[in-house]
């Protein structure tokens, strides 16, 4: 275990002690590094061996120690007691200009520019030279304009110097210190520098609202109720589900990630390392009988089944075509209960009487069981009557019948009162005096808080094991895998069964066809009645008709919406549905040309430029799905390719497999500091990249609050593939991202502005690629796994193919 502040204290106060002749013994290099400064790092600033890498080879050289895990934050170089300066008299002061030595101490000067050259080439911010009596501290690179060979280290001249300043050289350079910046903090650097801004804040308005015509605000309104609505209304509940349910089938032909990685989604390899249920696929092409059997048995279990899959991934309609299709004949005679707790209760408190209200009015509302009617109430409690009349107050049925009901209604009251164990009771009653089973399903529990999970976990399994009822819990894995990893569900040994995404082309053209079929048999009008359509029917007809050929037609299409929804079905027909009416497509010109030809093929920049904008005329991502890869959070304009890179790494073949496609967060910091990045640009990108699900971590958390632990694992996602392998080198989303990437470069800066018609826009967007080129142009000898010359010149192309066609 590394030593504690106050341990390391009086450990370098011994070392003082011990070395307190002030006589150098003329170690060399190897016996300094073992006898001294081994001590100094592990015994006095808290480091662990195992954050340590000796003789770490870059590019052929090799440093002394490096420092940190999962990303080294500070080398260290070992010299020869020989190697030493003196501080000028009366000196006591820790801080020094590093550009003094130079005259005052050419050797250490010389030591200090090769320690620092190391830290450079790999990305490591931090460095020091040590032998073993002398510490000097140093930033390796600096963000306040200041070159860091001019700049100031932390110098302490001795070990007496380093016992009486400890409190500094702790703060400064132990592990504790670096991991929360001592060491910028203490040399005065004002830290990074922010990034110029963006063109969207010198855009009036930002970001600006698209004008929709007539028609295309008729088709969005009655698009959203038609795609996502109808299937709400009880009436089209089983047409709905038999209409529109899909099947998980076969493995997407358009995921842009390798197959071993769409086979482990949920990771067997990490399975494996937390003790707990077992995990069985729900969903199978064609149905599955057995599996339908096998989830209604686990009631003799006393267990929770445990439906687990991502968000949007259709655990709600998976539940619902259980019940009304799948499993129909089954649950014919059972009493099934349906607990949504996506919104209510609003408070956890309330979660209890919440359960209990809504069991009761299913009951009445669906089964006409009337759990406190007279009748029921005294078949629940048969036995216990008749105990009763045998009791002390028996006698006085023949003596003083009125009195001997109050007592009995008392008796009633009283166990109808305790209304959690009144409800256990008339459902043990409908299961066994009615031969009725009884399945429980709590849905939507992942959207809740933490606690509010918790909660209902316990409640569900409580259930489970007290009431006669089969329940079923649906969750994501990120909640599953947390819920093991905390202990909540490691005692349930509950049967665990994973739902996957169907194909999403056939989720589109099922739910198309079926909106279709509504509209043309008139059944729309009748099932939404009373509401003021104000629309012509045709029009949506026809529209929703070409939208369903292009996705039949289209690969492009299905591709983007394939791997960009990552697996979420329900984001899928968002974006159908924000196309629908989108003031981005020219809808006029769309339907004039299928009335006149019978078809119309959705060209794909059309179907992009509608789902990065959405409702607006300006590129926001706090309004879009769509992120900006190419955004920064300094003036490093290598930065713009950072998310790209990692990206790149995370997907390469060789890496994607093994280990179901996760890499060591070590192997990643190592790699990319290796480029010269720092670590904070590099947690930055990560967490970017995780909040957007360009990438994940075994535990499917959507963001890492261990960004920095040396345990933890990340791998690419469907849609992280299709931004570094596609969406990068599109017009559509250069001229989009362009407004909210800051242009480090005056130059280019002062010639990107506000554009609308397609021909200044397209010069904009070569502008944008031409300053990218140059930022591309820093770094390009050292990147292996990326290359953004082949983007650039895909989107050259693109252009001048679209100038072309314009200018005919």
């Amino acid at each position: 275990m590394p030593a504690s502040y106050a341990e390391s204290l009086e450990n370098i106060t011994e070392l003082t002690q011990e070395t307190s002749s002030g006589e150098r013994f003329g170690r060399n290099e190897a016996t300094t590094r073992l006898q001294l400064i081994d001590r100094l790092l592990f015994d006095c600033l808290g480091w662990d061996r195992s954050q340590c890498v000796t003789e770490d080879n870059f590019q052929g050289s090799y440093t002394d120690y490096s420092l940190g895990k999962p990303f080294v934050n500070l080398i260290v170089e070992a010299k020869r007691e020989d190697i030493y300066f003196d501080l000028p008299s009366g000196f006591d002061d820790v801080t020094y200009r590093i550009d003094r030595f130079k005259q005052e101490a050419p050797d250490v000067y010389s030591a200090i520019s090769q320690a620092m050259t190391y830290c450079q080439s790999r990305g490591v911010p931090f460095g020091a030279v040590c032998n073993g009596h002398q510490f000097i501290a140093f930033l390796a690179s600096r963000t306040d304009g200041t070159p860091p060979m001019q700049g100031k280290a932390l110098v302490l001249g001795s070990l007496q110097m380093m016992t009486d300043h400890f409190l500094t050289l702790w703060d400064c350079l132990s592990f504790a210190g670096i991991e929360s910046r001592g060491l910028p903090l203490k040399l005065q650097e004002t830290g990074q520098r922010p990034p110029p801004d963006k063109l969207a804040l010198r855009i009036p308005n930002f970001p600006r609202y698209q004008i929709r015509n007539p028609i295309q605000s008729n088709l969005r309104s009655f698009g959203d109720l038609i795609i996502e609505d109808v299937g709400r209304l009880p009436e089209n509940e089983e047409e709905f589900l038999r209409e529109c349910y899909a099947e998980s089938g076969a493995l997407s032909q358009y995921a842009l990630v390798s197959k071993s990685i769409l086979q482990s989604k949920y990771s067997q390899e990490f399975e494996e390392s937390l003790a707990g249920p077992s995990l069985t696929s729900a969903t199978k092409r064609g149905g599955n009988p057995r599996i339908t059997s096998e989830m209604l048995a686990q009631s003799a279990t006393r267990r929770p089944v445990l439906l687990i899959g991502d968000v949007g991934v259709g655990k709600t309609m998976f539940i619902r075509h259980f019940i009304s299709v799948e499993a129909a004949d089954l649950l014919q005679e059972a009493i099934v209960l349906y607990l949504d707790l996506g919104i209510k209760p609003t408070l956890q408190s309330d979660l209890d009487e919440y359960l209990q209200q809504e069991i009761t009015r299913q009951l009445l509302e669906d089964y006409e069981i009337d759990i406190s009617d007279r009748n029921f109430v005294h078949a629940v409690y048969h036995g216990e009557l008749s105990r009763f009349e045998r009791g002390i107050y028996g006698g006085l049925r023949d003596t003083d019948r009125a009195e001997y009901d109050r007592q009995r209604i008392r008796f009633l009251e009283k166990k109808i009162g305790a209304s959690q164990e009144h409800l256990r009771q008339c459902l043990e009653h409908i299961s066994k005096g009615r031969n009725r089973q009884i399945v429980i399903f709590l849905d939507n529990v992942d959207q809740r808080v933490d606690e509010f999970q918790q909660q209902a976990f316990l409640i569900g399994q409580s259930m489970a094991e007290l009431w006669p009822a089969l329940v079923f819990v649906a969750l994501r894995p990120e909640t599953y895998h947390r819920s093991r990893h905390d202990g909540t569900l490691s005692a349930y040994h509950a049967k665990a069964f994973t739902i996957s995404p169907p194909r999403v082309d056939r989720v589109i053209h099922r739910r198309l066809r079926y909106a279709i079929q509504l509209l043309g048999s008139g059944e729309i009008g009748k099932s939404l009645e009373g509401i003021d359509l104000n629309v012509d029917l045709s029009d949506l007809t026809d529209y929703l008709e070409i939208v369903d050929f292009s996705f039949q037609h289209n690969d492009e299409l299905v591709e983007f919406v394939d791997n960009v929804c990552g697996g979420n079905i329900r984001l899928a027909l968002d974006f159908v549905r924000i196309f629908v009416g989108s003031g981005h497509a020219n809808t006029v010109k769309m339907l004039d040309i299928f009335r006149e030809t019978g078809r119309y093929d959705v060209a794909f920049h059309e179907f992009l430029r509608a789902i990065i904008y959405g409702d607006y005329r300006d590129y926001d991502p706090s309004f879009s799905e769509i992120i900006n890869l190419f955004d920064i959070g300094g003036d490093d304009g290598r930065e713009h390719f950072l998310a790209p890179i990692i990206l790149a790494y995370l997907g390469s073949d060789a890496r994607a497999f093994r280990n179901s496609g996760y890499i060591a967060a070590e192997n990643i910091h190592r790699y990319i500091q290796g480029l010269g990045f720092q670590p904070v640009q590099i947690i930055s990108a990560l967490n970017r990249l995780l909040r957007k699900k360009l990438i994940e971590t075994e535990t499917k958390d959507p963001l890492s609050d261990r960004i920095e632990s040396t345990d933890l694992y990340y791998r690419i996602t469907t849609i992280g593939s299709y931004y570094c392998q596609k969406m990068v080198g599109k017009f559509t989303y250069i001229d989009a991202v362009v407004v909210d990437t800051p242009i480090v470069e005056r130059t280019f800066r002062e010639t990107i502005s506000d554009q609308v018609a397609i021909l200044p826009r397209l010069e904009r967007a070569n502008k944008f690629r031409q300053y990218l080129d140059s930022q591309w142009h820093k770094m390009e000898s050292v990147v292996g796994i990326f290359d953004w010359r082949d983007f650039s010149m895909q989107l050259s192309e693109e252009m001048s193919y679209i100038r072309t066609q314009i200018q005919r």
